[in-house]
């Protein structure tokens, strides 16, 4: 997270109360999306988590529109949660 400069604090709020969440098939990594306020601006955020137990550990976050979101529905690489 620190490469791209987000805050942990940020991570941490998608983790813990975005509601669209999916599953990623190609990767069988746990999807976390989620607006919010970044820099000045809304931004829609995907966070990639692995889950261990009661253990959660953020792999990457990054920006991302809905239309990317869709493709990924689409094609089924993401399915909901």
């Amino acid at each position: 997270m620190e490469f791209r400069h987000i805050p942990q604090q940020v991570v941490e709020g998608i983790l813990h109360t975005a509601i669209e969440r999916y599953f990623d098939t190609e990767t069988g990594r746990f999807i976390a999306v989620q607006r919010v306020s970044y820099q000045g601006s809304y931004k829609r955020f995907v966070v990639a988590y692995e889950k261990k137990g009661d253990e959660i550990t953020a792999v990457t976050v990054h920006t991302v529109t809905k239309r990317q979101i869709l493709a990924k529905i689409k094609r089924q690489r993401w399915v909901s949660k």
